[in-house]
């Protein structure tokens, strides 16, 4: 729900939300629970319930293969926010991504918002995480994986006051496709 004064706000996510991604290079993607990339704006009271997870096929979780050139921003509700206001929001399900034994890229992964560019003006203020993060990598892969349980990177300024994580975080080590 976005209002006339460009705030996004009381917004309940429950369904599970699926990504199928296979082979990625020299792109960006940002997945969150509700919203992939907020740059400017108010966005407060959501509620993300919704399990953030690749596409099984045949029972198994699809491998993402991603390029050295690629960046993966996933978060619980926002998966970039480079701008705007993050309020009274908050993350409550498992995010697991699969990444393939011949991925090399760049991924932030956080429970409330996968990675943070932000002014001085910009804050996050009275916001949860909680759940589960599950990362299933091989020992060859190759990649910048940075994991956090309420945010996963913060590259320049962050103003977070009164919030939380309650995350677990687990890296799972796999040969082939035994997970």
């Amino acid at each position: 729900v976005v209002s006339s004064s460009g705030k996004m706000q009381e917004l309940l996510s429950n369904t599970r939300l699926e990504y199928t991604m296979q082979e990625l290079d020299n792109v960006v993607v940002n997945i969150g629970g509700i919203i992939g990339k907020l740059s400017s704006g108010t966005a407060s009271n959501l509620i993300a319930t919704n399990n953030l997870e690749t596409v099984k096929v045949d029972g198994k979780s699809t491998q993402v293969t991603t390029g050295e050139d690629t960046i993966l921003n996933i978060g619980g509700v926002i998966g970039l926010m480079t701008g705007g206001t993050l309020t009274r929001s908050g993350f409550n399900a498992n995010a697991t991504m699969y990444l393939s034994q011949n991925s090399s890229s760049n991924i932030s992964m956080g429970g409330l918002v996968g990675r943070v560019q932000m002014t001085k003006s910009n804050e996050i203020s009275n916001s949860f995480a909680s759940g589960k993060l599950n990362l299933y990598t091989s020992k060859n892969t190759q990649n910048n994986i940075i994991i956090g349980g309420f945010i996963g990177l913060i590259n320049s300024y962050g103003n977070i006051q009164n919030s939380f994580s309650s995350n677990s975080i687990t890296c799972y080590d796999y040969d082939s496709t035994d997970y």
